[in-house]
């Protein structure tokens, strides 16, 4: 059985610090509704960090993605979320055992738990 899927990936640079990430909000914004517009089956993003952000997201994409995922990890999440048009029926999240440094507070690695998250979805009758 063959099965194409339209899989899209974009680092959102969603950082919650207006100094360093301006116009977030709105970038956020822009970047649902395109996704809302879109044909893809399964989105995956990078840089969701502000909770906020995931929860817009997930409320203007629900129609044609209702299922979704955001993985935890760190003190302040992974930033990484997924979205599918197919039924997610397992997550799983490897953290990454080097992360950075608690001390190099402006690098933020350490804070963000980086890792890969992996997700199983019923797809066609196939999980």
């Amino acid at each position: 059985m063959t099965v194409e899927l339209r899989i899209m990936t974009l680092n959102c640079w969603g950082l919650p610090f207006p100094v360093i990430c301006k116009n977030r909000q709105e970038r956020m914004q822009a970047i649902g509704d395109y996704l809302r517009k879109s044909s893809f089956d399964i989105i995956v993003l990078e840089e969701i960090w502000v909770k906020s952000d995931f929860h817009m997201l997930r409320e203007k994409l629900k129609k044609k993605m209702p299922f979704s995922h955001y993985f935890y990890s760190g003190a302040i999440g992974s930033g990484i979320c997924v979205f599918s048009k197919f039924l997610i029926t397992e997550t799983m999240y490897y953290c990454f055992h080097l992360n950075g440094h608690p001390h190099k507070i402006f690098h933020g690695d350490w804070f963000g738990g980086k890792g890969v998250g992996m997700c199983s979805l019923l797809i066609d009758g196939l999980d």
